[in-house]
């Protein structure tokens, strides 16, 4: 499918108030055409640019409504030409002002939708607190929940029928998991308007993308067809004038849910022992600042080994002990991961026991046999 259909195929299914701020594509094509036999008309010749025949400068300047192009030909001492030859093509300036009035207006909605979705989440959050918080039965629903949508990675791919095929498989898993079924009632209505959130956010980051791809596009065939290769110059220019067009539209999106909404409700893995990978139980700051649980500090110890398994810090473990508790991250684990920490707890005792009956007997405890030590 050619990008014109294509183009249009997409924005279909996109909000329509949007669509008046999407890349002219067709009618750009055409004034590049128009730009072509103006080229012509005053002796500039597309072949010999592309060749690197003719050397050329381009500066863009804005003048209000209207960005001039203009065309800098480098002296040509042979030619008995000493100064440089400065061309303003009419249909290339006009080339650019359409391309560049269509940025300032998709700046000026990507500000408009960042700041409507930022307040959105910022209300979603403080409902959410409430809702998924360490006093409340629904808090385990909403780990799980947020749990499967970090797995859905719907905004981090490169395709947006890929996030839109990612957020429908999330949208599928929340149904046969009937997640939202056993959320309380004010929990269900925080949970539709998540899910709305990244319907939104899913279009919103297909439009930027859209329109990414159609200026790649366009520039692209400007610069084939004539010849002049000034798709760097106006990236440059488009630079200079500060317009607020995402560069990652996915990462944005994402950033936007993690600080807002996930962040909320703390996962396991967030305070997990690097060694055992599970949850770090009584949490052990080393010198370096990495969290351990203490079982696997103690257990490195005995084994003489000193220094820190992730950054490799001289002696941190070795210098580590029950003074290295880090309480604060203790008492928020204690909070948010109570059946984690009685589970690590009680398998924490049956290791004890299970050192004591060494000790006592002479017998090493393996595979639920004893064998003679």
């Amino acid at each position: 499918m050619k990008f014109g259909k294509e183009l249009n195929a997409t924005l279909c299914s996109l909000p329509s108030e949007w669509h008046s701020y999407t890349i002219q594509y067709k009618q750009l094509k055409k004034l590049i055409t128009q730009l072509v036999l103006e080229m012509r008309d005053v002796g500039l010749s597309p072949e010999e640019l592309r060749e690197g025949k003719i050397s050329k400068r381009i500066v863009f300047e804005n003048q209000g409504q209207n960005v001039i192009s203009t065309v800098c030909i480098a002296p040509n001492e042979s030619e008995g030409v000493d100064s440089e030859k400065l061309l303003q093509m009419r249909t290339d300036s006009a080339f650019f002002s359409a391309l560049f009035d269509t940025l300032s207006g998709l700046s000026n909605l990507e500000k408009d939708n960042r700041k409507a979705l930022t307040d959105t989440l910022e209300v979603l959050s403080d409902r959410l607190l409430k809702a998924a918080s360490p006093r409340e039965k629904d808090m385990y629903i909403w780990r799980n929940i947020f749990g499967l949508y970090h797995e859905a990675s719907v905004f981090n791919i490169t395709s947006d029928k890929n996030s839109r095929d990612r957020l429908d498989w999330f949208n599928g898993q929340m149904r046969e998991r009937k997640f939202r079924d056993k959320l309380h009632h004010n929990s269900r209505d925080i949970f539709d308007e998540f899910i709305l959130i990244l319907t939104q956010l899913v279009s919103v980051v297909q439009f930027q993308r859209l329109n990414q791809k159609a200026m790649r596009k366009i520039l692209k065939k400007h610069d084939k067809r004539t010849g002049l290769g000034e798709s760097t110059y106006f990236s440059k220019f488009i630079a200079r004038e500060e317009l607020s067009l995402s560069a990652d539209p996915c990462t944005t999106a994402s950033q936007m849910i993690a600080l807002r909404v996930t962040r909320v409700v703390p996962q396991p893995e967030d305070y997990s022992c690097p060694v055992c990978m599970d949850i770090a139980w009584k949490p052990i700051r080393l010198s370096c600042s990495h969290l351990f649980c203490l079982p696997c500090l103690i257990k490195a110890q005995d084994q003489e080994k000193w220094d820190c398994p992730v950054c490799r810090c001289a002696d941190s473990v070795k210098k580590a002990n029950g003074g290295n508790i880090d309480r604060g991250v203790q008492k928020l684990m204690q909070l948010y991961f109570p059946k984690e920490i009685q589970k690590k707890a009680i398998e924490r005792s049956k290791e004890l026991a299970i050192r004591d009956y060494e000790a006592l007997t002479g017998y090493a405890v393996s595979n639920d046999k004893c064998v003679l030590m």
